[in-house]
């Protein structure tokens, strides 16, 4: 203690840190004293070693005797004020025990805040007079920097002086205020920049100015053509005069500044450019100059937006569009993106008969036209029969057609003179503009290959022809198979045998053989014997799997070819059994099905798991008595192959959902085509038909895919394959908790709109009865789904559906609404707003009711007497229920199901009415006497069944409170007592 006092007036200080620094003093002086002090302090010499006064002993001494001090200061001397404090109080405590600033209390420091604050408004005059003097100072310097146009300066301090101001003082803060929102005014039109149109004018005329340098010029252009470019500033290129547009048009010459010029005339108002480029022919020239890829192709777009504008009056434009086109589409002197661009214009400015004719009567469009089917460019190939469609579309939708005969003249003309021509690069050309053709239009291109000797001229000599004529040739013969009498001509004896002969000919390049046995698969439904012949040999089906197997995924075209012919041949029961036996060909087809942009190839996968999941189709018993009358007349009746039914198609759907099918399923539900949709969903169906597989289904992300299927399936009026796909939905509804298949809650909202088109007359009766009982169990999962099925008209349906003809629809449609009871809507528009219940409409609902519970289908029945039990918790009910002539007999009906064996359920259902219409007392429950309920009620007191018991006992009750005599004739065993 001596020792701290002393350092405390030494450090001129009194905290904890006197301790330790005595303790280091002491410590100092036993090292260098020796063993005597130690030993005279009682402790062990563990410095042996050191000799007296050396530094080590020192050091060890010094430390040893300030942590000691520093300890017993702290946790014996200091430690004991702290008794009786919280926590916080405890830590503040520490903090200042330690001489360190404590943490910072924002509570306190508010409240000070709030204090001084409050000082300030009681009349703190010093503070006032100077927080005045400087609002003073900033309005003044605000008006300062306002007048040398520091606008974001003046608006600063403006809202300075506004802060400083108090709270109490409103006088002054609005008047601060307004002069603040006058101010931002003044600036916002002082510093405004010039209108958007303002500033496209004036770069557009230094884009014109030719005496300005050529790089300024080019800035200006890529700033006007970014302008009008923006988002922000949409429609604004159509600002531009008739004047300029030409200006612009003019300065196409300039290469440098031809890119930005042309991609600002594509903002311009069509009408403006097509006036301008009539007022001079050259300008249309300009404007797609061969040279230059990148202004051409962005030139043709301008030229076929402008033509397909409905404002164009200009006569001769027509002409020069069309001479802009031909010139771009000529092989010799433009690429193939130029190609494509011009049938991209093409395809958008043809509008109208008239165009089309134009283009018939060219001298040479028509032409370059049907020779790109042919192109080099496999894009300008695919765009070809696009072209030919749009060409033909106004001349076969016209009136009358009559200019018909004469286009079809005239592209007959052009298919026989490739055709007829010793050149196979000629032949080649022909036979893909006809190909090209029956894409655009079968009936042209029937037309022309149904000529009387088109079909030997070019089968005749096809065997001896190079293998891209023969090519070219096969894959005219499939196009041609989607026409019946093409087909049927394809199946003579003038094509079927030389594709035979092409399919079989192992020397033949895979290409040719898989093309030939495509043909082939699509013809051979039109003749029984080319099927024959075909499914004799086993390695037809096997040759397309492999060939889709060896395939890499990414190649499309490769791969589309074998694809459509196992499509076609998945409808024969063992290629079915095939192609689900191959777990290879299973992961290659499951891969192609996430192929997202290749729609075409996802349909065909869909398809084929399609035909190998779909059950046959049952006969109803009229089909059935004519397939036998057909049998006994002799007639040959194709029998039914045992690899479709039931029990085969349940084991390969099966193994499908094994191998995983669901999820790339899921996989091509997104972004998928409104015909790729419907095919999902009917797969969808097929997987969901067996309840084993609707938790894979859930689990593997189903439920949201069919939710995205039913909603690109969605149009006003219910389509068949919304229907399909709504169904399978409902089939997971009707056996999946909704809080597992459908979580979150919003999932199961936008179901129920759904759910509730399957109610409607355009559903078949299975599809009305999965609606209802997926409604039914839908409506037991929350409120908002309820009041969803109310305000979709979901109540109305079921109504009407309680008059179906189907028993199962009836019964469905009653345990629907029992479960929407529990909707106060619908509770009231049984009952009524009034005690006395409604009369019309509202009353017939619960004499429907009644009725139902007396029918012969128990379901039905426990359904309905549910529903009554719910709605005799309203007394305008039991009084509705008692005046209805059948009512009380229903009653009875009910409890007497004791007698017959009946499901206690009913009996439970039947005790509760009674139980409610008692509590009714009066007339009511004197009612239940009269009929003889109340010895019925009796007996029900020593049911086994406690519900049933307890049940019958407080109806007793209710009715002995409304003045009956339950107990007159009461069995001895039958003692009525309260229930706990």
């Amino acid at each position: 203690m001596a020792a701290n006092v002393a350092t405390a007036h030494f450090r001129q200080k009194d905290d904890v840190w006197n301790a330790p620094v005595a303790g280091l003093a002491a410590g100092f002086v036993v090292g260098a004293r020796g063993k005597k002090i130690v030993a005279l302090v009682g402790f062990s010499d563990v410095t042996a070693p050191c000799a007296a006064g050396s530094v080590p002993r020192m050091l060890f001494y010094s430390s040893l005797f300030s942590a000691v001090s520093l300890w017993g200061n702290l946790f014996v001397t200091q430690l004991r004020k702290n008794e009786g404090l919280l926590d916080h109080e405890k830590r503040r405590a520490r903090s200042e025990f330690f001489g360190v600033k404590g943490q910072r209390d924002p509570y306190s420091e508010r409240w000070a805040k709030i204090q001084a604050r409050r000082a300030a408004a009681a009349g703190d005059e010093d503070g006032c007079v100077m927080t005045q003097e400087r609002i003073a100072h900033l309005l003044a310097q605000s008006q300062d920097y306002e007048a040398e146009g520091r606008w974001d300066r003046a608006v600063h301090d403006l809202r300075s002086a506004l802060a400083l101001v108090s709270s109490v003082d409103h006088a002054q803060r609005q008047s601060i205020t307004s002069a603040l929102t006058k101010l931002l005014v003044r600036a916002a039109n002082a510093t405004a920049p010039e209108s958007e149109s303002s500033r496209l004018a004036s770069l557009v005329q230094r884009v014109c100015d030719s005496s300005s340098p050529l790089p300024d010029r080019a800035v200006a252009a890529q700033q006007s053509a970014a302008l009008v470019a923006s988002p922000g500033t949409s429609g604004i290129g159509e600002c531009l005069g008739a004047a300029e547009v030409s200006s612009l048009l003019d300065t196409l010459d300039v290469a440098i500044l031809a890119p930005s010029v042309v991609t600002l005339l594509s903002f311009a108002k069509p009408d403006v450019v097509v006036a301008a480029i009539c007022a001079d022919r050259r300008r249309a020239s300009l404007l797609t100059p061969v040279g230059n890829v990148d202004v051409i192709r962005k030139g043709l777009a301008v030229l076929g937006d402008c033509m397909a504008s409905a404002k164009v009056a200009e006569a001769e434009f027509p002409g020069l569009f069309i001479d802009c086109v031909n010139n771009a589409l000529d092989p010799l002197v433009t690429t193939g993106d130029v190609r494509l661009c011009a049938i991209n214009a093409l395809v958008t400015g043809i509008c109208d008969e008239n165009a089309a004719m134009l283009v018939i009567r060219h001298p040479s469009l028509l032409a370059r036209i049907l020779q790109t089917s042919n192109d080099d460019s496999e894009s300008v190939r695919n765009c070809c029969p696009i072209a030919i469609g749009r060409i033909l579309e106004p001349i076969t939708t016209a009136r009358n057609q009559p200019n018909a005969a004469e286009v079809k003249k005239n592209i007959k003309i052009h298919v026989m003179a490739f055709l007829e021509s010793t050149s196979s690069k000629d032949k080649t050309t022909g036979l893909m503009i006809l190909s090209a053709i029956f894409m655009a239009n079968a009936d042209y291109a029937a037309g022309i290959l149904l000529t009387d000797g088109v079909i030997p001229e070019i089968m005749d000599v096809v065997e001896f022809e190079t293998e891209p004529v023969q090519f070219a040739t096969i894959s005219m013969l499939n196009a041609a198979c989607m026409d019946q009498s093409c087909r049927k001509l394809i199946a003579s004896q003038d094509c079927s045998p030389i594709l035979m002969k092409l399919w079989k000919n192992s020397s033949s390049s895979n290409r040719l053989r898989s093309a030939a046995a495509s043909t082939l698969v699509k013809v051979m439904f039109a003749d029984k014997e080319i099927e024959k012949r075909m499914f004799e040999d086993s390695e037809l089906a096997n040759g397309f799997i492999r060939e889709i197997k060896a395939l890499d995924s990414t190649n499309a075209d490769a791969i589309a070819t074998s694809l459509e012919s196992l499509t076609y041949l998945s409808a024969k029961g063992y290629v079915k059994e095939l192609i689900v036996k191959d777990s290879g060909l299973l992961q290659k087809l499951f891969s192609i099905m996430k192929m997202k942009e290749s729609k075409a190839l996802q349909y065909g996968t869909v398809s084929i798991f399609v035909n190998l999941t779909t059950p046959r189709k049952r006969l109803t018993d009229e089909e059935e008595q004519i397939m036998k009358l057909r049998e006994v007349s002799g007639e040959v009746v194709p029998k039914l192959d045992p690899l479709d039914n039931d029990a085969q198609v349940d084991k390969r759907t099966g193994a499908l959902v094994a191998a995983g099918i669901v999820a790339p399923l899921c996989a091509a539900s997104a972004g998928a085509s409104v015909s790729l949709s419907a095919a999902i969903g009917q797969l969808f169906l097929n997987i969901c038909s067996d309840k084993r597989h609707r938790g894979r289904v859930v689990q593997d992300g189903g439920v949201r895919a069919l939710t995205l299927v039913v909603q690109k399936l969605a149009e006003p009026i219910p389509t068949v394959p919304y229907l399909v796909a709504t169904q399978a939905l409902a089939k997971i509804a009707i056996t999946t908790d909704p809080s597992i298949a459908f979580k979150p809650i919003s999932r199961a909202l936008d179901l129920v709109r759904p759910l509730i088109h399957l109610l409607d007359s355009e559903a078949t009766t299975l599809q009305q009865f999965e609606g209802l009982m997926a409604l039914t169990n839908l409506a037991s999962f929350d409120d908002d789904v309820r009041a969803k099925i109310v305000s979709g008209k979901g109540v109305k349906a079921m109504e009407f559906l309680q008059f179906s003809e189907n028993v199962m629809v009836r019964r469905a449609a009653t345990e629907a609404l029992c479960n929407m009871m529990l909707e106060p809507s619908v509770f009231e528009s049984y009952i009524g707003a009034s005690d006395g219940g409604k009369s019309g409409a509202d009353e017939g609902k619960l004499k429907m009711m009644i009725m139902l519970c007396d029918v012969e289908d128990y379901e039905t029945r426990r359904a309905a007497s549910g529903a009554l039990a719910i709605l005799s918790a309203s007394p305008a009910a039991c009084r509705s229920i008692v005046r209805n002539a059948r009512g009380l007999d229903t009653i009875l009906g009910l409890l007497f199901g004791e007698e017959e064996g009946a499901n206690p359920e009913l009996i439970h259902r039947g005790v509760e009415i009674c139980k409610n219409i008692a509590a009714v007392g009066g007339s009511i429950a004197q009612q239940l006497d009269a009929v003889g309920i109340v010895k019925i009620l009796r007996g029900l007191v020593l049911n086994p069944v406690q519900e049933i018991s307890h049940g019958a006992i407080e109806a007793l009750q209710n009715l002995q409170k409304a003045g009956i005599n339950v107990l007159a004739k009461a069995p001895a065993a039958a003692k009525i007592t309260e229930i706990d």
